[in-house]
């Protein structure tokens, strides 16, 4: 999915009104003129009846108001700037300068949004739409591939490091190799071509389009910030895991940087024997399985939380993906649930305007309990445990308990937020699996 191909020129508006109604007023009209089909009273019933459940500001500058409309083919964004800048919501002060109209069908509305969302935070996007001359020039910007980042040369580090990668990929016979960082070697692609290797090109952003699609098999988006290299390829092995592009009898050459994205590092994974547990994970396609992109949106939500904390104070927490049927069974909640009532397409962790709502939750003792398909069915939710659970890493405590025990009782995964540590572990079958 390409999140350009629903933008149009003429769907880029100079905003005129000062007013939250005012400016998606004026959205409304440039997509319902753009797309003909599209009834300009409904699409504005929708948009105001989902604003009034949950604010679509998703940053301090950022709002973007979206709805599902039944029937609906296709995805269709309106984008608008204001210069002066619009009095979004009563309760904030500051004022929202980019709003991101999206109306969608009930099959992708939520992927569309995510990847919006995902667009918005590449480096230095928004500020660069702020300052943008006209409709052009920001329709432009929207629709581009990810710039390359400088430095991105072929240092004689990464030449080395290239022909290292190659000739351990061969003696050990490596499958698959995946390439990390922006400044991917073209020379080191190529040759692992030659050698007939399965290549892996992995970023942070869509650069897949600044190389030529014939030196790599697969480009593979994680969409994290912040965390150090080697916990990215812990993570990608994961993606890749899930996505079916490495399998267990693997041998996997990660290259990749410690660094900036020059590449100066080789691990070699075996995935057999370092990721065994993974092949257990329910994944899509089961009965209540884990869809990829909810537990990738899990993860970014707990790395942000463990980078930031709330009002400067570190915070722990828990998630329980998947299986939700048999979940349910050991949930009790230990505060009104914040989630009952809403109807499902509002509550989902796919929804970007709900990741501040997620995270203020997250002070709440207790756990978030996620179908497979991203609903949140629940916050502040005690968990009750059959099996004791024994063998956890001394220090440890109630959460972690918790957090393994119930991937014991059933077909889930946990994720878990340690607030004296910052750290990330990830649970199944009653182990930890991963720690970042």
């Amino acid at each position: 999915m390409s999140i350009a191909e629903f933008f149009a020129p003429e769907r880029v508006v100079m905003l005129k009104r000062s007013t939250k109604q005012g400016a998606v007023n004026e959205l409304v009209r440039a997509l319902c003129a753009s797309v003909p089909e599209l009834d300009r009273a409904a699409v504005t019933t929708a948009i105001w009846d989902r604003e009034q459940l949950f604010s679509t500001r998703i940053a301090p500058m950022i709002a973007v108001p979206h709805a599902q409309l039944p029937d609906l083919e296709g995805s269709y964004i309106a984008v608008g700037k204001s210069r002066r800048g619009i009095e979004y919501d009563a309760r904030d002060e500051q004022r929202v300068h980019l709003v991101f109209l999206l109306i969608g069908s009930e099959d992708n509305h939520l992927k569309v949004l995510s990847e919006l969302a995902r667009l918005l935070q590449r480096q230095g996007l928004v500020q660069r739409l702020l300052t943008a001359a006209g409709r052009r020039e920001m329709y432009q910007l929207l629709t581009e591939p990810a710039p390359r980042e400088a430095g991105t040369g072929e240092s004689r580090t990464a030449t080395v490091v290239g022909e290292y990668a190659g000739q351990l990929a061969e003696r050990v016979e490596a499958r698959v190799v995946m390439v990390h960082g922006e400044s991917a070697n073209v020379g080191l692609l190529a040759n692992l071509r030659r050698q007939g290797r399965s290549v892996v090109l992995v970023g942070t952003e869509d650069q897949g389009d600044q190389i030529d699609e014939s030196l790599y098999d697969h480009h593979l988006l994680v969409p994290f910030k912040g965390l150090d290299r080697s916990n990215q390829v812990e993570i990608t092995m994961l993606m890749a895991l899930s996505k079916g592009l490495i399998h267990k009898g693997d041998k996997v050459v990660n290259v990749f940087g410690l660094t900036g994205s020059q590449l100066d590092t080789i691990v070699l994974s075996d995935v057999a024997r370092d990721f065994k547990l993974f092949f257990s994970m329910p994944l899509q396609g089961q009965q209540d399985g884990l869809d990829q992109q909810v537990f990738m949106r899990a993860m970014q939500i707990m790395a942000e939380l463990a980078q930031e904390g709330r009002e400067g104070k570190a915070v722990g927490t828990l998630i329980v993906l998947g299986d939700y049927e048999h979940v349910k069974t050991h949930c009790q909640q230990m505060v009104i649930n914040p989630f009952q009532g809403y109807d499902e397409s509002e509550r989902n962790i796919l929804d970007p305007s709900l990741t501040e709502t997620i995270k203020e939750f997250s002070r709440i003792d207790g756990a978030f309990v996620i179908r497979g398909d991203g609903v949140i069915m629940s916050a502040g939710t005690y968990l009750r445990i059959n099996h004791a659970v024994t063998g956890l890493t001394p220090g440890l405590g109630a959460r972690h308990t918790a957090a393994a025990g119930i991937t014991m009782d059933c077909e889930a995964l946990s994720i878990c937020l340690s607030e004296s540590t910052r750290q990330i572990s990830l649970f199944r079958s009653g182990e930890r699996i991963m720690v970042v």
